[in-house]
């Protein structure tokens, strides 16, 4: 039942800036990524597996699929979405799921908008694709997409030695303090561990946002995952993994650029705000039933 409580609480969190999108939406435009029509690339990623990939079972019966990409190329890949076909065991297809990996952030140069999915040369990421089927087998493949990007003027990172501990039911919890050292204030602030377990494979991609500043956004939403530049704040973990099986883990940063000024917070994107990558369709989908049960969405007020 808390595992339960737990996806709830970690899928609330996920979806909080698509909450902040589906808000603040108007009757046209929006936060899709630029179109790269016209756009001629002189080089390309190249997207190849690390190592092999592992298969979890949680105690929801729900498969997990955990891997690494690294992008050999000589360009950044964008919006590296890693899609795998699950079949039973006379090769039937029995469902396609998806997940955006967890890779560097960036700011896409044409339309500002920020991707914590993306993969520049010599990155390597990780994924997680979840499916409620029970497979005999399964075939992954990656996709992205080639923008010009940049790199962030603000800079999440850790303050300081995480503290890994038993969370009372016998999971690991990781404990931390992230600064923001960059030259701009930030605002969504967001921490993934990729742990693995002792035995070194991947054991789960686990996040959670931080808890920072607090600031009302352009469309009288407030959030306390901002952080000023020099501002710290504190992020708190829950893992699916054992606590005697936790080895080690990566800890990976997202966030947005932004100006905060008397308490708002104006976005540097141009008012584009970041999706969240890092969840598959199935978790959308489920996540905005989940939030249509707590919260007022467009229509509902």
């Amino acid at each position: 039942m808390r595992n339960e409580a737990k996806k709830i609480d970690k899928m609330v969190k996920k979806l909080l800036p698509l909450v902040i999108i589906l808000s603040g939406c108007g009757g046209g435009g929006g936060g899709g990524a630029a179109s790269s029509a016209g756009q001629t690339p002189t080089s390309l990623p190249t997207l190849e597996a690390v190592g092999s990939l592992v298969t979890v079972t949680d105690s929801a019966n729900f498969t997990h699929v955990l891997g690494e990409l690294k992008n050999s190329g000589n360009a950044a890949a964008t919006f590296v979405e890693q899609k795998c076909n699950f079949y039973d065991a006379s090769q039937s297809l029995l469902a396609t799921d998806s997940s955006y990996i967890v890779g560097a952030n960036v700011k896409l140069d044409q339309s500002g908008l920020f991707d914590d999915s993306a993969l520049n040369p010599g990155d390597v990421g990780y994924f997680d694709v979840t499916t409620t089927e029970t497979p005999a087998s399964y075939q992954c493949t990656p996709t992205y997409q080639v923008f010009a990007v940049s790199a962030p003027v603000a800079k999440l990172e850790l303050a300081g030695t995480p503290s890994v501990k038993d969370d009372g039911f016998g999971s690991a919890e990781i404990l931390g303090t992230v600064v923001n050292s960059g030259t701009s204030d930030l605002t969504f602030g967001h921490v993934t561990a990729v742990i693995r377990s002792t035995n070194g494979n991947l054991a789960d991609i686990a996040s959670s946002y931080i808890n920072g500043d607090t600031v009302t956004l352009s469309n009288n939403i407030t959030t306390d995952t901002a952080l000023h530049v020099g501002g710290s704040g504190t992020f708190d973990i829950l893992t699916s993994v054992p606590y005697a099986d936790f080895g080690s883990y990566e800890a990976k940063f997202s966030w947005n650029d932004a100006t905060i000024t008397g308490g708002t917070a104006a976005m540097l994107s141009d008012g584009v705000f970041k999706m969240p990558h890092s969840i598959s369709r199935k978790e959308y989908l489920d996540g905005i039933r989940i939030l249509e049960t707590f919260l007022p969405m467009n229509g509902d007020r």
